[in-house]
């Protein structure tokens, strides 16, 4: 199973506890699945974004 890291801002991880539980959760987890989604993306282009490649994958 691959490990996956977490960047946090640390204004952004302080400011959830001025939040409701839900929407804590919420920010977190948007955050969370948003890096996740980026290094997926980036592992299937076989480039960062705005980065020009010859190795990118057309889709």
């Amino acid at each position: 199973m691959a490990q996956l890291h977490f960047t946090l801002d640390y204004d952004f991880f302080v400011g959830l506890f001025s939040e409701t539980k839900d929407d804590a959760f919420g920010k977190l987890m948007e955050a969370m699945l948003n890096q996740v989604l980026k290094a997926e993306s980036t592992e299937q282009l076989n480039a960062e974004n705005y980065e020009r490649s010859s190795g990118i994958m057309p889709i």
